[in-house]
């Protein structure tokens, strides 16, 4: 009675582990994306429309919460090592900047949900409705890589941009740079 018990309870034990594991959500660095993949990797598995791709460089344009963004998926030597993406609207005259700051706090809510609480939050806007400037940085940070999402601009003009790199990478201020001043 006592080998049977043993027997149906390891069988339970692991019936559970495969169930636990099966449900278990795949660790990703963005989307289902993980750094270091190939070119060729990234192309097969993202499948939202690719818009360009140059040397080093593939441009797709994707939806996170409802928001339109173009990323830029960067390589170095083959290997997935950062991205950028910003508004695929941008050059849209009629793009009000109260919509982009909707944008923003759409994205704002949805990278807390996947990450959790930011680590930097940065409000130096100044008197915004009244031709002044806006500019707001919040960082995110995963087991793995680091999220930035920034909203700069004047009431007559705003943009938001965010980068998404490896922790360990080394190059944020090389991804920074690329953002506009």
């Amino acid at each position: 009675m006592k080998r049977a018990f043993r027997i149906v309870s390891i069988i339970i034990i692991i019936s559970f582990m495969f169930i636990l594991y099966g449900c278990a959500e795949p660790n990703y660095d963005f989307r289902s994306l993980n750094w270091g993949m190939s070119i060729k990797d990234v192309k097969a598995k993202e499948k939202a429309p690719l818009i360009n791709e140059e040397a080093g460089l593939l441009t797709y344009e994707i939806e996170i919460a409802s928001v339109p963004l173009n990323v830029q998926y960067r390589f170095e030597e083959g290997k997935l090592y950062g991205l950028l993406f910003d508004s695929n609207d941008m050059n849209d005259a009629e793009i009000d900047s109260n919509e982009v700051k909707a944008q923003y706090d759409s994205l704002f809510e949805e990278f807390s949900g996947l990450y959790g609480t930011p680590i930097n939050y940065e409000d130096n806007t100044l008197s915004f409705s009244i031709f002044g400037t806006i500019n707001i940085k919040t960082i995110w940070q995963s087991e793995r890589s680091e999220i930035q999402l920034w909203l700069i601009g004047t009431n007559w003009f705003t943009r938001y941009y965010g980068i998404i790199m490896p922790r360990d990478g080394g190059l944020k201020q090389e991804l920074e740079a690329l953002l506009p001043s």
